[in-house]
């Protein structure tokens, strides 16, 4: 069973627990889920909350929370490293999806619209250097010595998510759920 359809319980409706018409299988509530995520790392929180409940606020923290993460003890943090954290959270909660004009490959400039310089007006992000150092506006050569921080960045989110998914099922089981007759 895929994570995406166990957390996707979180924002479901109002499960009923005592499987009369659903042919006696047991549901997920999203108690379940909360109390299954329980002992998580704040980012991999946040990321569920982000990625798979839609919340932006809970986006923002993801990021502030990752940066925390990169930045070291004394250092400033730098707008190339703030751009490449925002960045790595926007593909992993959309991985699609142009951050640029959010899948509309039409984009005002003033008082005209224009083809997205991004994804050239297909809505769909690629995942090549120029297409990223578009994304962010920077030339190509600033994001190639960013890239570095990006890659960091987005291997702690793989790292969280992996946890996560890991901890989910993990707690679901030790709580007597079985995870081959769940209907979510």
């Amino acid at each position: 069973m895929k994570v995406e359809m166990l957390i996707a319980a979180l924002t479901a409706r109002p499960a009923r627990m005592d499987g009369v018409g659903r042919g006696g299988r047991r549901e997920l509530t999203k108690d379940m889920i909360a109390g299954a995520l329980s002992g998580l790392p704040k980012g991999a929180y946040l990321l569920v909350e982000a990625k798979y409940m839609g919340h932006e606020e809970s986006e923002k923290a993801l990021a502030r929370s990752l940066l925390e993460q990169l930045v070291d003890d004394g250092q400033e943090m730098s707008e190339d490293l703030n751009l490449a954290v925002c960045l790595a959270v926007r593909e992993m909660i959309d991985p699609n999806t142009c951050q640029v004009c959010n899948g509309n490959p039409q984009v005002v400039v003033g008082s005209s619209e224009q083809v997205c310089h991004a994804c050239e007006g297909t809505g769909v992000m690629k995942r090549s250097d120029m297409s990223r150092s578009k994304a962010v506006a920077v030339s190509l050569g600033r994001w190639r010595g960013m890239s570095g921080r990006f890659r960091e960045a987005q291997a702690i989110l793989s790292d969280w998510e992996g946890r996560l998914t890991e901890r989910l099922i993990e707690n679901l089981r030790s709580e007597g759920v079985d995870l081959d007759q769940i209907h979510v």
